[in-house]
C-alpha cells in the first residue's frame, strides 16, 4: 500500500492458493461464501424487479379502469 492508501502491485505471484477473479474495476478473490452471497443478492434483486413489475401492472390496470369510468361518465353527461 502506498502513502495515499491505495494498493500498489509490487510483484506478481503466478501460483495462488485461491481463485483469482477479475471484476469490472479490480481483481479480487471470491470464496464459496462470497459466491453464495452474490447468488442470493441476484435472486433477491430479481424477486424485487418481478414484484415491481406486478405493482406497475396493477397500477396500470387501476388507472385504465378509472380512465374508462371517467370517459363513460363524460359520455353520459353529453348524451
Amino acid at each position: 500500500m502506498d502513502k495515499s492508501g491505495k494498493w500498489v502491485v509490487t510483484r506478481f505471484v503466478k501460483d495462488h492458493n485461491h481463485p483469482l477473479i477479475v471484476t469490472a474495476n479490480e481483481f479480487s478473490t471470491a470464496g464459496n461464501k462470497d459466491k453464495k452471497m452474490e447468488e442470493l443478492m441476484i435472486e433477491l434483486l430479481q424477486g424485487y424487479l418481478l414484484l415491481m413489475g406486478l405493482v406497475c401492472e396493477s397500477l396500470e390496470s387501476k388507472l385504465i379502469t378509472h380512465e374508462c369510468t371517467v370517459l363513460k361518465s363524460v359520455r353520459i353527461g353529453f348524451c
